[in-house]
């Protein structure tokens, strides 16, 4: 067993023949070491994980009851594709607390095609359930897939749209 203050202890066992010889060499990293390491491959999975292929970034949106009758999601978002993007479609998917699934509405975002770079006004009217208490978005293309999506925060923190 290695031990020394401020180092993480290592035990290794070897098994030797009677009268053989071992020579054992240790790379022993500090624990800021091993942490530095370690935080740099996290964030590097991390930023994988949340930058490759995203399509859309959600600047923001909100939802709210308008009336006894209707409930209205409304928020803005920025295409970073690469390419133009025609006929975007903003879905929104209302949940119980309980996460129990209640309805869905969707409509076109408003600039067709929103260009790359460019970003969109969207609003969506759904009728009112008094079960509703959560609400998720989703963005997809008319006739096609759901588009990849990440928020602002998530897309600055880990300097998506940078070539590091």
């Amino acid at each position: 067993v290695i031990n020394k203050p401020g180092y993480v202890s290592t035990k290794a066992t070897y098994n030797l023949a009677p009268g053989a010889e071992r020579l054992a060499i240790f790379h022993i990293k500090t624990p800021a070491q091993i942490t530095a390491d370690e935080r740099a491959a996290k964030f590097a999975a991390e930023r994988e994980a949340n930058c490759s292929g995203v399509d859309l970034i959600i600047e923001k949106w909100s939802w709210g009851r308008t009336s006894d009758m209707f409930v209205k999601a409304e928020g803005l978002v920025t295409n970073v594709s690469g390419r133009s993007l025609n006929n975007v479609v903003a879905k929104i998917v209302f949940f119980t607390k309980d996460g129990e699934f209640i309805s869905s509405e969707e409509a076109l975002i408003d600039y067709r095609p929103v260009l790359n770079g460019q970003s969109s006004p969207f609003s969506v009217i759904a009728p009112y359930n008094p079960a509703m208490a959560r609400a998720k978005l989703e963005l997809a293309a008319f006739w096609g897939n759901t588009y990849r999506i990440t928020d602002r925060k998530t897309w600055n923190k880990y300097q998506c749209g940078s070539t590091r």
